[in-house]
């Protein structure tokens, strides 16, 4: 169903009133739920024509495992990522807890900016919300407590990187990374969490292997994306040439797919310009 304008800011407006009254532990209202989690911001820019693709009214239907979670651990607004995801630093970081509804981890460094896990959890109620007897989803690096090198990646130092596993066919459950192939990649789930990302409005990048994007991209035009909507985000939809495409390749990422969020547009401090010519450098070598 296709959201207009209007309808958008008005449903965004609703979520931002809900979220500016002190958060609650009891008696707390759907909206209440919804503000405190998936919905609890609004996009870093409302003109960004992505967000109006993925655009929808806020749910009104939450499975309870994630409402109550996201009452008890709704990240901070006050993180602060400093410099670049490649030579940067986290202030006043944000943990992941170990596990929640939907996903599970086997990293220590959970920690990244309010944006990340916001966007992350967006993405695993997407998924919840259309199968709710799915695996977890299992969820690795993130940033280290204070930011910094995180071996063995090259980025994942300001906070807004994570690496996020496949879904893998037949409801299998998985304990860490396992390589997803044409014949183990659960392409419908994936897509899902996907749009869930890409529904929050603060996807900067997403890196991931050709094959995968391939799978993903067959899955989305049987959902009826637009050509136009595919080139956008699939740099495989015009064999490599879509060079602004959000999801890219970028080798070693066959078992899991990397997450970027984008800067906070209050803060004067990050940098993770998209395009910059370490960017382009970077996306050459593992992330």
């Amino acid at each position: 169903m296709r959201v207009s304008r209007p309808q958008l800011v008005a449903a965004l407006a609703a979520v931002l009133v809900a979220c500016s009254a002190p958060p609650r532990r009891s008696e707390r209202t759907m909206d209440d739920m919804l503000g405190s989690y998936a919905y609890r911001t609004a996009p870093p820019d409302d003109n960004d024509p992505l967000v109006a693709a993925f655009a929808r009214p806020p749910l009104r239907e939450v499975d309870a495992r994630i409402a109550t979670w996201a009452s008890q651990v709704a990240p901070p607004r006050e993180t602060r990522s400093v410099g670049q995801p490649w030579a940067g630093r986290l202030d006043q970081a944000a943990e992941l807890p170990e596990q929640g509804p939907g996903y599970t981890t086997f990293k220590p460094n959970r920690f990244g900016t309010w944006q990340v896990i916001h966007t992350l959890t967006a993405g695993i109620a997407e998924v919840l919300l259309r199968y709710p007897d799915s695996v977890p989803v299992v969820v690795g690096d993130l940033s280290a407590a204070s930011g910094g090198h995180l071996s063995p990646h090259r980025s994942h130092q300001s906070g807004l990187d994570i690496d996020i596993g496949y879904f893998h066919d037949g409801n299998r459950p998985v304990t860490r990374f396992q390589d997803a192939t044409d014949g183990t990649l659960d392409a419908p789930k994936t897509l899902t969490l996907l749009e869930g990302l890409l529904r929050t409005g603060w996807v900067d990048l997403i890196f991931t292997d050709r094959k995968v994007q391939r799978a993903l991209i067959a899955e989305a035009r049987n959902r009826g994306w637009s050509d136009d909507l595919l080139h956008a985000i699939f740099a495989e939809a015009c064999d490599g040439g879509c060079k602004n495409a959000v999801v890219r390749h970028s080798k070693g990422h066959g078992n899991h797919l990397h997450l970027r969020v984008k800067c906070d547009p209050a803060g004067d401090a990050c940098k993770a310009d998209r395009d910059s010519a370490d960017q382009r450098r970077l996306l050459r070598i593992r992330m």
